[in-house]
């Protein structure tokens, strides 16, 4: 039985809009986006499905940007080495998965925010 591939591990589906930014180039190199029929965007524009994101100096941004910028149902795939990332605060981790090469993710999406009454 073989393991799942990257693009298996990171729930990659065909025709998702996905933006990749500051990933490991080991592991954006194991993602077959082409064969994956991926809709890969240059930059972080609306109507997202998906971000797959390097952990970085710039993460809180970016992901103030990505709150924005996300369908409803859309998340972010954060990228870092050695232990998988923590949830930033504003956001909800809903998997960490190992990747290859030492990498891990974790998947967050923007918590659900109740209404105060």
């Amino acid at each position: 039985m073989t393991a799942p591939s990257v693009a298996e591990r990171l729930a990659l589906q065909p025709g998702t809009r996905v933006w990749f930014d500051g990933v490991p180039d080991q592991v954006l190199g194991a993602i077959d986006a082409d064969a994956l029929q991926l809709d890969i965007e240059l930059a972080a524009t609306a109507g997202l499905d998906l971000a797959v994101i390097g952990s970085s100096d710039s993460l809180a941004k970016k992901l103030d940007d990505l709150a924005q910028l996300l369908q409803p149902a859309g998340a972010v795939w954060i990228v870092a080495g050695d232990t998988a990332p923590d949830a930033p605060s504003g956001w909800q981790a809903t998997q960490s998965v190992p990747l290859d090469h030492g990498w891990h993710a974790t998947r967050i999406v923007v918590a659900a925010t109740t209404p105060s009454g």
